[in-house]
């Protein structure tokens, strides 16, 4: 299994800045989105469970106030987050 890291230790980049994700993984769901991946595709890079990623996407998206992936991978490239 894979360590996580802490939000602290992604301090100053991305969406951890400004206390929307609580997840270290979940900028780099963004990233896997921005390439076009899909979820299964980014829960084997993170070696998570595809419903896991899905769920974790869903409230990120939540957070974020957009309403599918397309606009979170927009905002988030506005932002400089990816």
């Amino acid at each position: 299994m894979r360590s996580r890291t802490s939000c602290s230790g992604r301090a100053g980049r991305g969406p951890w800045r400004t206390g929307v994700a609580s997840h270290a993984d979940a900028g780099e769901g963004l990233e896997g989105l921005a390439e076009g991946k899909r979820y299964k595709q980014i829960a084997a890079d993170l070696g998570l469970a595809e419903s896991t990623v899905r769920s974790h996407m869903h409230n990120l998206y939540r957070k974020l106030g957009v309403a599918d992936r397309a606009h979170a991978v927009l905002l988030a490239s506005e932002r400089g987050w990816i």
